[in-house]
């Protein structure tokens, strides 16, 4: 099987890329470049993630921020304690020991008050609280009440709650 990768000129270490955007090291903190090498963000933070829409999660004293990458714009302020993976549009972030999700504009559309959140298809969401798992839409209605023990996505489409309920959300 062929590998390919592409080095760019002047870096230390090869740059793995995503949607022609890579993360980009000259002193120990990170930046992002495209593909012919152009710092498009100066390596001044202490981790970047790439996500596939152009978005990138940048870390600078623990804290994470959202930046819209061809725009150079930041989307959120370095404000997340932790953060999850784009799904299904939406991001999973943490403020303290709560999850919330915000949208690719940076945008909550669930505030911080959950122990975890999980985006599933069609605006939907796993969410636990002190009670279990259960289920809540973009506009925090309780779709299935909280407590479950445990939350499955199946075929992409399915929700298994405590693997004897299931609902196909298509």
């Amino acid at each position: 099987i062929p590998f390919i990768f592409q080095v760019l000129k002047g870096f230390p270490d090869f740059a793995k890329f995503k949607n022609g955007y890579a993360v980009i090291s000259l002193t120990g903190t990170f930046g992002i470049a495209d593909t012919s090498g152009n710092v498009l963000i100066g390596d001044s933070f202490d981790k970047v993630d790439l996500f596939d829409n152009g978005i990138a999660v940048v870390y600078e004293d623990g804290k994470g921020g959202v930046l819209e990458i061809g725009k150079d714009r930041f989307l959120t302020d370095s404000e997340f304690d932790s953060v999850g993976l784009f799904s299904f549009g939406f991001l999973p972030v943490s403020v303290g020991d709560k999850w919330g999700v915000i949208d690719s504009t940076g945008k909550f559309i669930l505030q911080a008050q959950f122990l975890s959140v999980t985006p599933l298809p069609n605006g939907y969401f796993a969410a636990a609280s002190e009670n279990g798992y259960g289920l809540v839409d973009a506009n925090s209605n309780q779709i299935v009440d909280p407590k479950y023990d445990n939350s499955d996505l199946v075929d992409g489409r399915f929700v298994r709650l405590d693997s004897r309920e299931y609902r196909d959300w298509e």
